[in-house]
């Protein structure tokens, strides 16, 4: 979807009424380019104006420009070349996941941060029971025996344990909640991997999934959501050292150990 520069022009024209003239600049132009990618429908393998043109339409400088397109090159929305600009690229759940990392500071952010994924994944059950297909069934699975078989050769099964909950997310029918929950499960990787360590608990992992999974087969929400509250009380006791039912507590000035 390659813009010629007069409608490049006028559709960017369009996006930044005025010249950005408030700090911090970077900041602002990243937000002005997703607008721009946003209003414009682009997709990846779709090319961003370059940056003189964008330092010419913003009223920056082309090291503000450069700054900014550095950050989303980082997190991999776009790929640069000196020869075919910046490109945007499929979304690398992976890498967005590892740049996270650096905010998720303090022990409240992990907690708070699985307190979503709970959250999301029990109120999911209804809508996984609803549409959920042979072939999600089989992913599922195939993502225990993946995990069981990992655990046999002497490893952790983290990636079989993150196949079985995509899988989950994907039956559920709703590709916004699939992205976000994708995201949120790369985020706790390093405390899945941490809780994996203990034998005893990496092998009740393959039995809370079988649990769930039998639930989900015969169409028993209420049952489906027990198995899958218990099975992530798990992170609870292990990951946070608190009984199931401790109250939540939120110590900010301490950072956590994944």
């Amino acid at each position: 979807m390659h813009q010629t520069t007069s409608q490049r022009e006028k559709l960017f024209t369009m996006t930044s009424a005025a010249p950005i003239k408030r700090q911090p600049l970077s900041r602002q132009v990243l937000r002005t380019l997703r607008d721009y990618i946003e209003d414009h429908n682009l997709g990846p393998g779709d090319r961003l104006p370059t940056e003189r043109e964008l330092s010419e339409d913003l009223g920056v400088s082309r090291n503000t420009v450069r700054e900014s397109l550095g950050v989303l090159e980082a997190i991999g929305i776009i790929k640069r070349g000196p020869k075919t600009g910046a490109i945007l690229q499929e979304a690398d759940l992976n890498l967005l996941g590892e740049v996270t990392q650096f905010l998720l500071r303090s022990r409240g952010d992990l907690e708070d941060l699985f307190e979503a994924r709970r959250t999301l994944e029990i109120s999911l059950i209804p809508l996984i029971v609803a549409n959920a297909t042979d072939d999600d069934f089989a992913k599922m699975e195939k993502a225990v025996e993946e995990m069981r078989r990992d655990q046999a050769r002497g490893g952790l099964g983290t990636d079989g344990d993150i196949a079985f909950h995509h899988a989950l997310l994907h039956a559920a029918g709703n590709s916004l909640l699939m992205q976000f929950g994708a995201l949120i499960q790369e985020f706790l990787r390093a405390p899945r991997t941490r809780m994996l360590l203990d034998p005893e608990k990496a092998q009740s992992s393959i039995e809370d999934h079988l649990a769930i999974l039998d639930a989900l087969r015969v169409h028993d929400v209420p049952r489906a959501q027990a198995e899958m509250e218990r099975h992530l009380s798990t992170y609870t006791e292990r990951v946070f050292n608190k009984p199931k039912d401790a109250p939540k507590t939120k110590p900010r000035s301490a950072v956590a150990s994944v």
